[in-house]
């Protein structure tokens, strides 16, 4: 267990006993020690005279001074909770202070366990998914993808240092209005490339990226199905495509930033497997 958490337990625990040869009954949860905003007001902090001033009708600081009283008599083991001083703050706050030792132990800590440091079984039982980014695939990632993609990541990897089995989801909007506008701005970017006047939808998307993707369809050779009578199918077939090639970019992009997830998991597979309306009905 990490040095600061296992202060923290010791110090609950003197706490709680200090209560109870006062005669008060103190509930665990409001025994909290933790690290005050206010560096000033010592490495540790405890609220446990606030928690029973109120029950015990008595000021929130007298009830303080006698915690500080008895912990002082019966202070919790040196080799494990160095304290140099506690003090009493208003409106009855416990701080507490540790000698030099408390900080040189956890830097030897740290180094002797290495990238180990930190991690806990806290959530051994646990499996959790994170979906983050989850982008349209309609187009190149930007910053705010990639915000999510650092929050989401870091909260993954802390599960996971406390033993959780986790799994990083990217869902994959690859159904709905968006993929089609989608395919009929490829299209409209296809007729350009070819000479035709062809304007783009007005709510489509207008990204350099489909002129360099109609470039490319034109240099391979269009496919049989550009020729088809039936527009839906057309766009249909150009936004399939279209998301397969952003997808690519979005993996090459998620991978320089060093991320990698475990599932691409698409909308279409749920519409596809009748999940939808299995659900709705």
């Amino acid at each position: 267990m990490p040095l600061l958490d296992r202060t923290a337990r010791v110090l609950r625990e003197a706490i709680s006993a200090a209560a109870t040869a006062s005669g008060w009954e103190l509930e665990p949860q409001n025994a909290m020690v933790e690290v005050p905003r206010d560096t000033s007001h010592g490495d540790l902090a405890s609220t446990a005279a606030l928690s029973l001033a109120g029950p015990l009708k008595r000021n929130p600081q007298d009830v303080a001074e006698e915690l500080k009283k008895a912990l002082e008599e019966a202070p919790p083991p040196p080799e494990i909770v160095p304290l140099a001083s506690i003090e009493v703050a208003a409106p009855g706050f416990l701080n507490f202070h540790m000698k030099a030792q408390w900080l040189e132990s956890g830097l030897v800590e740290v180094f002797s366990e290495g990238p180990a440091y930190g991690q806990s079984d806290r959530l051994a039982d646990e499996a959790i998914l994170f979906e983050f980014i989850s982008a349209n695939p309609t187009g190149p990632l930007n910053v705010v993808s990639a915000r999510a993609a650092a929050v989401g990541d870091v909260l993954a990897a802390l599960c996971e240092a406390a033993g959780a089995r986790v799994e990083r989801e990217f869902y994959v909007n690859d159904a709905g209005r968006q993929v089609w506008l989608l395919g009929a701005s490829l299209e409209a970017r296809l007729r350009q490339e070819l000479g035709e006047d062809a304007p783009l939808p007005e709510e489509g998307y207008h990204g350099d990226y489909l002129v360099d993707m109609a470039t490319q369809l034109v240099s391979e050779g269009l496919p049989q199905w550009w020729e088809s009578p039936d527009r839906e199918e057309r766009v249909q077939r150009l936004a399939e495509w279209a998301v397969e090639r952003v997808l690519i970019q979005q993996r090459k992009t998620l991978e320089t930033f060093g991320l990698e997830f475990d599932t691409w998991f698409r909308e279409s597979r749920l519409h596809k497997e009748g999940a939808v309306e299995e659900t709705l009905e």
